[in-house]
């Protein structure tokens, strides 16, 4: 029922036009089917299930951990009893998901089967999967007519005053208050159908922006949309697993690494003024010294003022992109709407 009910939606955007969202929901279905494929080769698939299931445990876990540091740095009242039955679990529990790093840190595999999507690809018996993973991970993220966005950096960051770059963030912002009121439709377990509002991105980076056009009339199109945000509002997908986290961390706000299931269209907000701001002085809002924990520097570091990285950015914008990074104890804009007046009264 849930794949069929993703198989639906990907089928109305592309009959709509918009292959850009599809991809997003798509991807997360050929993992899927990768990774069952890989575990129904098992010759102990009793004992792949059971992987598959304590990884998902471990993923709750982590959250759990996240959420604790993340409290007692706020100064919030942390339930002691929980905090250390969820450490004792993560040093007794999982070590067979853990892996030392040379400075001494601890390290979490990022797959159950120790194997990425191009490798579970790979080793399907479909000869077809390679080909599948190319045009879904490759083809589409670089179509021929499109431009990734990690190039706006180098395009925008000498430009007077990044006006330019101010441009292409209004139309980022005006296709989120597209997605983030848009309908879904969805066929409930009952067998009736269903539309349910609003669809949060939560991978918002200079990568997943594209630009198509010419150098005198530039048009960004947002890729890879993450529908699964849309699903488990309706309760339907089970795709992201209490407790997991995606997006790029260096794009993602306090609350997302928190709760990344749950994330609201707030978070894309700040991202995508993060990809403002890296438009303008080709970095992240925050530093990730080399060895240290990029979860750790999200949760306790705050994004550096952008004239300390651009001192001739206009005052008023400056403030502006200051002001919508700060991200607790929430992010100030709650509509792509508002956010996009803020910025036109900026210039």
């Amino acid at each position: 029922m849930r794949g069929a009910n993703s198989v639906k939606a990907v089928r109305v955007l592309l009959e709509q036009g918009h292959w850009e969202h599809a991809v997003g929901v798509t991807r997360q279905l050929f993992e899927l089917l990768v990774n069952m494929e890989y575990l129904g080769a098992m010759q102990d698939r009793q004992q792949g299930t059971l992987l598959f299931v304590r990884f998902g445990m471990l993923q709750m876990l982590l959250a759990q951990q996240r959420r604790g540091v993340y409290e007692e740095e706020k100064g919030h009242l942390v339930d002691a009893e929980l905090a250390a039955m969820v450490e004792d679990h993560l040093a007794n529990a999982f070590t067979d998901f853990r892996a030392n790093t040379r400075n001494g840190s601890v390290r979490w595999v990022s797959s159950w089967c120790r194997k990425n999507t191009s490798e579970l690809a790979d080793a399907s018996a479909d000869p077809m999967r390679p080909y599948q993973y190319n045009i879904l991970y490759r083809v589409w993220s670089e179509q021929a007519h499109a431009t990734p966005g990690a190039l706006m950096a180098d395009l925008f960051r000498e430009a007077d005053e990044g006006w330019e770059a101010v441009e292409l963030t209004l139309q980022a912002l005006r296709g989120l208050a597209y997605a983030h009121a848009a309908p879904v439709p969805v066929r409930l377990a009952d067998g009736t159908e269903a539309v349910h509002l609003g669809l949060v991105h939560r991978d918002l980076k200079p990568q997943n922006l594209l630009l198509t056009g010419t150098p005198d009339a530039i048009t960004l199109k947002i890729a890879d949309l993450g529908l699964a945000k849309a699903f488990d509002s309706a309760g339907l997908s089970g795709h992201t697993l209490t407790g997991a986290m995606g997006g790029s961390l260096a794009f993602m706000p306090r609350g997302q690494v928190i709760d990344f299931k749950y994330a609201q269209p707030e978070v894309d907000l700040w991202a995508v003024m993060a990809c403002l701001y890296w438009m303008l002085t080709g970095r992240a809002p925050r530093d990730f010294p080399p060895g240290a924990d990029p979860v750790a520097v999200v949760l306790r570091e705050p994004p550096v003022p952008i004239r300390d990285r651009r001192p001739t950015l206009p005052p008023r914008l400056a403030e502006l992109i200051d002001a919508t990074l700060v991200d607790q104890p929430g992010i100030t804009p709650t509509t792509a709407d508002d956010l996009a007046s803020a910025l036109l009264e900026a210039r």
